[in-house]
């Protein structure tokens, strides 16, 4: 959107695997958005240009999700943190 307001200049859709929680981040270069993309339970960072270009997969990694990334200032380098989900369900009854 302009500075000023009015209405959008660019939208676009990011897939139903995206995820919605963790903030889309600009490149450095300021030429593409990225964000995280989980498919089933395996997290890799896209690339999405704004020239309107078809979306590029950054990462191929093939365990583990993705948390949070980052670019690095000047553009050499990408930081993020990963891993496993792990979580238990505990059911606890009265028996008297």
């Amino acid at each position: 959107m302009p500075f000023e307001g009015g209405d959008p200049v660019k939208l676009f859709d990011l897939p139903q695997t995206a995820n919605r929680g963790e903030p889309v981040r600009w490149t450095p270069d300021g030429r593409a958005l990225t964000y995280i993309n989980t498919r089933g339970i395996v997290s890799n960072i896209w690339l999405q240009p704004i020239d309107g270009s078809p979306p590029k997969q950054l990462t191929d990694f093939k365990t583990d999700r993705i948390f949070s990334f980052d670019w690095s200032h000047d553009g050499k380098w990408l930081a993020f943190s990963r891993g496993v989900v792990d979580s238990d369900v505990v059911l606890i009854k009265d028996f008297r």
